[in-house]
């Protein structure tokens, strides 16, 4: 990314202004927001006497936050109430404040702002999950498949590779009502299960299957183990051999 991409976030204090933005036109009107990007051809028409406040996101930054921006600029968002006000509060009263941040707590504004702002827009989006969405998640559940034996494994690890925000990773599970983390508990479980009562592995360390399958803890894994099973894997080995 060159040094001149942004995301501008444009906020409507008083008065109204129109704005073309590539394709589209809107009117912009008092307590409302759009996000517009710098890469794009833009237009401002004073309607009025207008107070406003622009904010500039580096694109890289707001991408990593929220992957499906790209739906919501040049769109005209209203906050006269809920989430929408919350955020419009927030977005004054930072404009207002910038300079008196001190310079190494400006970031975590930045990061609580976006967290506002990608939570506002995704309660804007009435649209099914889409396609690419669903492939990203499909293509998550393949890579925890896939790496269940490494002991990073986890929603940091998940996020990085796909070059998401964690925030964005946790989201997506949740549309299709799952939790990473309990996913790859489970999925790592399962296989140290079956593991344990394969007939070729009777004999083997029940630790050592334990860390070949990600855990890291021998006590933390029969915790887990007797809570989903209800025996520890010591007492399921030897209930499935004494058949």
């Amino acid at each position: 990314m060159s040094d001149g991409e942004y995301f501008g976030l444009l906020y409507i204090y008083e008065g109204a202004e129109i704005v073309s933005h590539e394709d589209k036109t809107v009117e912009m009107k008092s307590n409302s927001f759009m996000i517009w990007d710098s890469t794009k051809r833009i237009e401002f028409k004073l309607l009025s006497d207008i107070k406003k406040l622009t904010l500039l996101i580096p694109q890289d930054r707001m991408r990593a936050q929220f992957p499906q921006i790209d739906q919501h600029i040049g769109k005209c968002i209203g906050c006269g109430s809920g989430l929408n006000a919350v955020v419009a509060s927030h977005i004054a009263a930072l404009g207002g404040e910038m300079n008196a941040i001190r310079y190494g707590i400006g970031d975590s504004a930045i990061d609580l702002s976006l967290e506002l702002i990608t939570t506002c827009l995704q309660s804007t989006d009435t649209h099914p999950v889409s396609k690419a969405r669903q492939d990203l998640y499909d293509a998550t559940i393949r890579f925890i498949h896939e790496n269940l034996d490494h002991t990073e494994l986890g929603p940091t690890l998940i996020a990085k590779s796909f070059h998401i925000s964690t925030r964005y990773l946790h989201l997506l599970y949740a549309e299709n009502e799952m939790s990473v983390s309990n996913l790859i508990l489970n999925k790592r479980l399962e296989q140290c299960r079956r593991q344990l009562v394969h007939f070729g592995n009777a004999k083997d360390n029940i630790t050592n299957i334990a860390f070949q399958w990600g855990f890291n803890d021998s006590s933390h894994f029969s915790k887990v183990f007797k809570k989903k099973y209800g025996v520890t894997p010591k007492e399921y080995r030897e209930r499935h051999f004494a058949v």
